[in-house]
């Protein structure tokens, strides 16, 4: 594994009440299958909870090859608490949703040099002076802020689908 750059502190959501669940799921990883991530569902913990619900703990990762030197990552936390199927009539519709309290995180990170390329001495020496020192920057510029932009707007993203965002924002 290469140097990993964190681009960002977590993006916390925290919402507590009626939602549904299958479709926060389903809307988060068609977003990453459309943005051409690889997915991988590294923990789904499902136990029950000792006031009647349950309690979820999923972590996924998703990573891009963006060059050959540069990799994109994704880490996506999910935490039910309390979770309790409930049906409500939605638009003269009756449909099984979820009432918990949900914690979402997001979080991403560039890999630099994930293939390894530069082991020997020589070739070890120029990719830390070459890839780490000078073009460093301009690569956390050109992949990194376009990697944190998106994943902060499917977090504005997922906020619209709980209805938790208003319809003006402070920008």
């Amino acid at each position: 594994m290469g140097e990993k750059i964190p681009l960002n502190e977590p993006i916390r959501i925290l919402y507590n009440g009626i939602f549904d669940f299958d479709g926060v799921y389903r809307f988060m990883y068609d977003w990453i299958i459309r943005e051409g991530y690889d997915f991988h569902e590294k923990r789904y913990k499902d136990k029950p909870d000792t006031h009647g619900g349950s309690e979820a703990e999923i972590e996924w990762e998703c990573d891009r090859k963006e060059t050959e030197y540069i990799k994109q990552h994704l880490f996506f936390y999910f935490h039910t608490r309390d979770a309790v199927e409930v049906e409500v009539v939605v638009n003269g519709v009756k449909k099984t949703m979820t009432k918990a309290r949900l914690e979402i995180r997001l979080s991403c990170f560039l890999e630099l040099d994930w293939q390894n390329r530069f082991k020997g001495k020589i070739s070890k020496l120029f990719g830390e002076l070459l890839m780490k020192k000078i073009l460093k920057w301009e690569w956390i510029l050109k992949y990194g802020d376009d990697l944190y932009y998106r994943v902060y707007g499917l977090g504005e993203q997922v906020k619209t689908f709980l209805n938790m965002s208003t319809d003006k924002g402070a920008y």
